[in-house]
């Protein structure tokens, strides 16, 4: 067992104006957004282009802050990639700031039927 702590206090304070056209600069977009479909499969397109999975804290085995403010730092000012969490998170708090209805689920995948299989990508 490790004696560090960790806070998992995710803020559901939405991304400021500054913070969302951040975000948008990052993935390229220069366009305005809605909340309809077309915006949502531009942003969900542009998402996985230009932010990429990289999991070098794992490697290393530092540990990963799931804090809005973190990700946003890590993955949009410092130009790094992230882990599923990571991307997934800062998606949907962008999604949610921009006023999209945003319902995360966890999942994992089991083949061939009745099989478990370790918890991977």
């Amino acid at each position: 067992m490790s004696d560090i702590e960790i806070e998992y206090n995710i803020d559901d304070t939405p991304m400021t104006d500054d913070e969302i056209m951040g975000y948008l600069k990052r993935i390229g977009i220069e366009c305005d957004i809605n909340t309809d479909l077309n915006s949502l499969a531009l942003l969900q397109k542009a998402h996985l282009t230009h932010i990429p999975y990289e999991n070098y804290y794992c490697l290393e085995r530092r540990i990963t802050s799931l804090n809005h403010k973190e990700l946003y730092r890590k993955l949009i000012i410092e130009h790094r990639g992230g882990i599923c969490f990571e991307l997934n998170g800062l998606y949907a708090w962008l999604l949610k700031s921009i006023g999209f209805d945003v319902k995360n689920h966890l999942s994992r995948y089991i083949i061939p039927e009745g099989e478990i299989h370790k918890r991977t990508h």
